[in-house]
């Protein structure tokens, strides 16, 4: 298995993977935790006139985070392959996936919340594939269709109630279909971009909590 762990100051990272180190159950020496900063921020990735050395964290919770480092002129660039797609993935996106996460990431540091505004043109949507018979009463008001047909879940804008559907079938759209996704915006009940994006910026992890100093810390069982 597989996980991550920000340590601050950095300079007790070693420390830290020394002390975990001896609980390695194994025959053979394997590093639990492997300092990974320059891989995830290259040195040539940092922008030039930047006055940072080493990264910056950004995390929203556990597993929506990024490291960044500032410009001359203070703003973030976020490292492309140290943004957590986490919270993102069940959407499609055109482009670049990657960058566009990276520049979401930046969007968010620079403004918080209001990075949501951003984005309130643009449809949110997610990909649904008829790939198993009980899936089959979501789709008969579409008509007799194809099994392992793919479909677009327009998502709809959350309801106080319950019960209500939070998503609607349509025919498939592609991420890069501008037009059609455009027109997804003037049907009943559109959630947009916007909004997942400030879900994510007011996302509260329930396996952490704050202290005074704004440090993540782990919440009691």
């Amino acid at each position: 298995m597989l996980d991550s762990a920000f340590v601050s100051p950095s300079k007790i990272a070693g420390e830290v993977a020394g002390t975990l180190a001896q609980l390695n159950p194994y025959a053979i020496v394997v590093p639990f935790l492997k300092d990974e900063t320059t891989e995830d921020a290259p040195a040539e990735e940092y922008l030039k006139g930047s006055t940072d050395r080493t990264p910056w964290f950004y995390g929203l919770s556990s597993k929506r985070y990024c490291l960044f480092a500032r410009g001359k002129d203070g703003r973030p660039h976020v490292f492309r392959g140290a943004a957590s797609d986490h919270g993102l993935g069940s959407y499609p996106v055109g482009g670049d996936r990657e960058e566009w996460v990276a520049q979401l990431r930046e969007r968010i540091i620079e403004s918080g919340e209001a990075a949501a505004e951003d984005y309130l043109g643009v449809a949110a949507t997610s990909e649904f594939s008829l790939s198993t018979p009980n899936l089959l009463p979501r789709v008969r008001s579409l008509g007799d269709l194809r099994p392992f047909t793919f479909l677009t879940a327009r998502l709809l804008e959350l309801s106080r109630n319950p019960d209500d559907v939070r998503s609607e079938l349509v025919a498939i759209v592609g991420p890069e279909d501008e037009a059609r996704r455009a027109a997804l915006m003037a049907l009943p009940r559109p959630r947009s971009w916007g909004s997942v994006v400030e879900d994510i910026v007011l996302h509260r992890d329930r396996k952490y909590t704050f202290d005074s100093e704004g440090r993540a810390i782990r919440r009691h069982v």
